[in-house]
């Protein structure tokens, strides 16, 4: 993907699809607290790869791939750990979101 800018890591990690994900991996702690923290962090520094957690829920782990622009959470239930990647990449985001806009504009006004 290369060089990501901040405005679309920003709109990747704050779009609902992204939330979503989060949200029914980690629950509203991962939305709550660490998403935020984690946008805070990676827009400081998009060149390396980024992970927070909370010392209240030290068994959660939201993170970044800078390399692949890969979202993953990581958590552990009794006996295993997981570490699912958002199918949503930054590079899926940005594809789809442009080819939602050509979408629009070949639509045409006033047609459905």
């Amino acid at each position: 993907m290369g060089m990501a800018d901040t405005s679309q890591i920003k709109s990747w990690l704050t779009s609902i699809a992204v939330i979503d994900w989060v949200e029914n991996i980690l629950g509203k702690h991962g939305t709550n607290k660490l998403l935020p923290e984690l946008i805070k962090q990676i827009c400081s520094d998009t060149q390396n790869d980024c992970r927070v957690y909370t010392s209240d829920r030290p068994n959660m782990v939201l993170g970044i791939n800078t390399l692949t622009w890969t979202l993953w959470a990581g958590f552990k239930k009794p006996g295993k750990i997981y570490t699912p990647d958002c199918p949503i990449t930054l590079e899926k985001f940005i594809l789809g979101h442009q080819s939602d806009v050509v979408k629009r504009k070949n639509k045409g006004f006033g047609q459905v």
